[in-house]
Order: structure tokens, then C-alpha cells, then sequence
């Protein structure tokens, strides 16, 4: 990893941590954690790695059962054949990544003619944040290999109403017709607070610039933080810039969003 892409890691980190600053929440939780590791052959350097760490409430009421049942779907996807119990979920999707590769392995490994390596990755550390106002955040951190020169990192974050326990979806936080006036806030701030940092530590970003002046889309992607000091959009690396500026995160104060927000 080169020295400028160690500095802009360390600043992220920094960001998240002063975005993630506030009030502690009163949950009761408890934490669910497997790790799988499987070597495909004595003869090969293969293996399939699943390491997962899940926090999730314990309560037994309406709320706490429905932000359960939420952040089961949000951490292992929805329409297991389970009884939502976490155990059961997560083994139903520890058993889908162990079928896929399986079916990726088998024909590569059959092909002696070529040395391949079909090591896979899958690292999932999800938990809570503290409440904000009347929110619970949920963050998850995602790491994926699948072969090749890198594998990917992602981060999702969640907010749920902690009186009832449902997700709430930026279309719902906002109020309509945010899309447009919003994105262009988001467009702003990537010009003004992002760029220059990664152009001041050596970063070559007059394409990135170019992109994102000119770019006249969507910026709301659902992947959208509220904090006290104002809303904060994650993109994925490749979303909106190459892998190498990894996820970039941008936040708009409040006082630019107060006509855009339900609150």
C-alpha cells in the first residue's frame, strides 16, 4: 500500500470517527460470531474463508423483535428458510457461499493442466453506533475476495426509528422531490471537501475532477449516515471513482439540508 493511500485510510478513519461521535444507545444486545475456514486440497493453496461478527438486540418486545428481524435482512439478505433465529440464518448464508464456490472450484480444480488459486474471502463486522435523536445506526463493514489482483472492501449503514423498530429508507427520511437539489449538495462537497485533501497528498485527480464536474446524475444512494453535524453519503470504491480512492465519504451540514429533511 503506498504512503498516500495509508494517509487517506487514516483520514477516512478519522472522518468516521468525529462523524460517529453522540449519545450512547440503551439497547440490549448481544454479538454473533462464526468463523469458517475449509483448505480445498492438500495439494493445492485453496481455501474459502467466512468470518462474520453480527451484533443484534435481545429484547423481547414489538420494537426490539422488528429491529432484530430488520437487521437479519440487512446483514444476510432476506427469504431464508429459517425460523429467524441468527444461527440458522447465518449458517443458511455461510452454506450459499460454500455452494457457490464450490461450483466455481470444482471445474478449476478438475483442470490440472493449470495451477489455479481459488482462495475466497467473505468478512462481515457488523454492529451499532449510538442513537441519534430518535435513531438507532447500524454499520457494516464488508470485506470480499474473489479471486484476482485485490479484493473489495464495502461499508453499508442502516438507521432504524427505535420506536418501532423499522428501517428507514432515505426516501423516507427526506422530503419529496429531495433527489435533485440534493444530489447537487452532495456534488459540491465532493468538489470542495474531497478533492483537494487527495490532490494535496499527491493523488492524480484531474480525471476524478472532470467526472465530477461534469456528471449532472443522481448522487442519493440510499447509503446516507445522519449525524449532529449533518448527513453523510458513502460510495463504495468503483461507484463514483476508481479502486485505488477506495470508499469515499461526503457530508452535507444541516443547515444545507433543513428544507430537504422530514426532521
Amino acid at each position: 500500500m503506498t504512503d498516500n493511500l495509508m494517509r487517506k485510510k487514516i483520514i477516512l478513519i478519522a472522518l468516521g470517527a468525529a462523524i460517529f461521535a453522540s449519545c450512547q444507545n440503551t439497547l440490549n444486545t448481544d454479538v454473533y460470531k462464526d468463523f469458517f475456514q475449509i483448505p480445498l486440497s492438500e495439494l493445492r493453496e485453496d481455501s474459502l474463508t467466512v468470518d462474520i461478527s453480527v451484533e443484534y438486540p435481545k429484547g423481547s418486545d414489538d420494537a426490539s423483535l422488528m429491529l432484530y428481524s430488520n437487521i437479519l435482512d440487512c446483514v444476510f439478505g432476506s427469504g431464508w428458510a429459517t425460523d429467524l433465529v441468527i444461527d440458522s440464518v447465518a449458517l443458511y448464508y455461510r452454506n450459499s457461499i460454500l455452494d457457490e464456490y464450490m461450483g466455481e472450484y470444482l471445474p478449476s480444480a478438475a483442470d490440472t493442466s493449470v495451477h489455479m488459486n481459488m482462495s475466497w474471502e467473505t468478512r462481515i463486522e457488523a454492529h451499532f453506533l449510538s442513537d441519534w435523536n430518535e435513531y438507532h445506526r447500524y454499520e457494516e463493514n464488508i470485506y470480499e475476495y474473489r479471486g484476482g489482483a485485490h479484493g473489495i472492501d464495502g461499508y453499508v449503514c442502516h438507521i432504524f426509528d427505535t420506536a418501532t423498530g423499522k428501517r428507514v429508507e432515505e426516501h423516507q427520511f427526506f422530503k419529496d422531490g429531495y433527489e435533485e437539489p440534493v444530489s447537487k449538495l452532495i456534488l459540491a462537497h465532493l468538489l470542495s471537501d474531497i478533492l483537494p485533501p487527495l490532490k494535496n497528498d499527491g493523488f492524480d485527480v484531474e480525471e476524478l475532477e472532470q467526472i465530477f464536474s461534469e456528471a449532472n446524475g443522481v448522487w442519493v444512494n440510499g447509503v446516507f449516515l445522519p449525524s449532529s453535524t449533518g448527513v453523510t453519503w458513502f460510495f463504495q470504491p468503483y461507484e463514483i471513482a476508481p479502486y485505488a480512492f477506495g470508499i469515499i465519504s461526503v457530508t452535507v451540514p444541516w443547515e444545507e439540508l433543513q428544507e430537504w429533511v422530514r426532521i
